[in-house]
This record gives C-alpha cells, sequence and structure tokens, in this order.
C-alpha cells in the first residue's frame, strides 16, 4: 500500500524503516496530515466568506445579455423561449457556455431583480 504514501511520506520510507517505524504507522500519519490541511483549508474559506468576500472564479454576464433578457421578459415570453432566443443569439453565461435553458434563464432574470430591483 505504499502508493498511498504523499510527498513528504514516501522519501521516509527507508528512514522511517530503520527508526523502528512501520509503513501502516506511515500511512496514519499520512491521512491525519490530510485531514488536518481539510480542516484548515475549510476553516479558513468559512473565515473569508464571514469577512464577506467572495470565493472562486467571478461569474460575468454581459449587460448586453441582461438587458435581452429582460426585453424578451417584458414581450411575454416564458423562459424557454428567453433560453432559446439566448441560445440562437450566441449570449454567454456565466460559465462561457452560450447554451441557455429554461432554469438558467430564469435565474438570470431572478439574479437581476435581486441585485437591481428591476
Amino acid at each position: 500500500m505504499a502508493s498511498a504514501l504523499t510527498y513528504p511520506f514516501s522519501r521516509l520510507t527507508q528512514a522511517a524503516s530503520e527508526a523502528g517505524v512501520t509503513l501502516e504507522q506511515l500511512e496514519h500519519l499520512s491521512a491525519a496530515a490530510t485531514q488536518i490541511r481539510g480542516k484548515q483549508s475549510r476553516k479558513a474559506s468559512e473565515y473569508r466568506r464571514q469577512q464577506g468576500e467572495t470565493l472562486g472564479r467571478p461569474r460575468v454576464i454581459s449587460e448586453a445579455t441582461y438587458l435581452r433578457a429582460l426585453t424578451l421578459e417584458s414581450e411575454g415570453l416564458s423562459h424557454s423561449a428567453i433560453a432559446a432566443t439566448l441560445t440562437a443569439e450566441g449570449h454567454a453565461r456565466g460559465n462561457g457556455s452560450t447554451s441557455w435553458d429554461r432554469h438558467a434563464a430564469g435565474r438570470l432574470l431572478a439574479r437581476r431583480r435581486a441585485t437591481h430591483g428591476e
């Protein structure tokens, strides 16, 4: 099970065996270190969120896309029809895709209303 070991423990196997430490003990130590790093990372992320920081890649949707969706909605089109039009016109979503579905169109409009009160 030596493949489960990660740096720096993979380099310690020879020295550890000379010191009387078993491979199983090294594996447990490696797993414990991984758990500690995970907890520290989650704690740091939670702290940053509490400070109001937005984590991750920013999702940018152009103002033209918002305005086009609002125009289509004001014309009485359904979210499915809005999605089909945005897809046909090649408007990019926040993830870079140009393929829209009714759920994404609905979220786009809801987000716009929540942030701009429209």
